[in-house]
């Protein structure tokens, strides 16, 4: 007799669709740190509208696994480590999932691009730190994507960057604002929902707040 007739076992959820490394290191305002080292509110450096900005994490999405295979992606001695459709940027813009690059392709950084040299299957834990311009910038100069991992989940976080943005700006505490963002991102993000318009989902995130 199977000695697990019987038992039941809580199913495991799904792998998360997108995230970065733990082990990643990124630029902050104060020096580089590991994913995992990050907080709600940490200030680091990002890309948009290539240019260099500083932008506060306002929330950081832990999928609940303690340890997942990721792809190691190593340009020379510099590395960034993602979940398979993670995505990333090419030297001409172009976002593409980590696991469609191979060794030689042209990885976008902020001063032109760098080669990658090596990929490696290696776990990790998965962490998704957000910031409203939805990118952020490795100790290596890489620029990565922190919230995209399609075209339509790319739409669907632009809509709902500029309310978050607002609320970042009135000067609403951001563990406020990241407790707003945690109640309903499952819902928005996650789910195939319709995309919202911008004035639907501030409403949304005014009641979520009050």
């Amino acid at each position: 007799m199977n000695g697990h007739a019987g038992c039941r076992s809580r199913p495991r959820p799904p792998p998360p669709k997108k995230c970065i490394g733990s082990m990643t290191k990124i630029q902050t305002l104060n020096g580089s740190k590991m994913v995992k080292d990050l907080r709600v509110g940490d200030i680091v450096k990002v890309w948009k509208n290539n240019k260099i900005y500083f932008q506060p994490i306002f929330y950081i999405r832990n999928h609940g696994f303690k340890s997942i295979l990721h792809l190691e992606i190593i340009c020379k001695n510099n590395n960034v480590i993602l979940t398979n459709n993670h995505l990333m940027y090419l030297k001409n813009g172009k976002l593409i999932r980590a696991d469609c690059l191979n060794i030689g392709d042209k990885i976008k950084t902020i001063s032109g691009y760098k080669k990658v040299t090596n990929i490696n299957k290696i776990y990790d834990i998965p962490l998704t730190p957000c910031t409203t311009s939805g990118t952020l910038i490795t100790d290596g100069n890489i620029i990565v994507s922190c919230w995209a991992n399609s075209i339509e989940n790319a739409n669907k976080m632009s809509t709902l960057m500029p309310p978050i943005q607002k609320l970042i700006d009135s000067g609403k505490p951001i563990n406020e604002i990241s407790k707003i963002v945690h109640n309903y991102y499952n819902w928005f993000v996650e789910n195939d929902k319709p995309i919202l318009t911008n004035k639907q989902i501030m409403r949304k995130a005014l009641i979520l707040s009050q």
